[in-house]
């Protein structure tokens, strides 16, 4: 796995969800979504959260929600 000097994830991190179950599954028919916002991550000090831009473009894993010109899938 990769380290950085700062907070947030880089090329090659790897992120486990866990369910609400005990044994950390999830509930029949639950959906997860995910989104990506561009350039948007601005590191901090050592041991500290960065800061996330919000304003930038957005991309969305369902295409529906991607604006003009940005239909296409994402991630996926």
């Amino acid at each position: 796995m990769a380290t950085t000097n700062y907070s947030g994830l880089v090329a090659g991190n790897t992120v486990e969800l866990v369910g609400p179950n005990a044994d950390g599954s999830f509930p029949p028919n639950t959906s997860i979504g995910f989104y990506l916002i561009a350039n948007s991550f601005t590191p901090t000090a050592v041991g500290t959260p960065g800061t996330i831009n919000t304003t930038r473009t957005t991309y969305y894993g369902n295409y529906n929600l991607n604006t003009a010109g940005s239909t296409r899938l994402h991630g996926g």
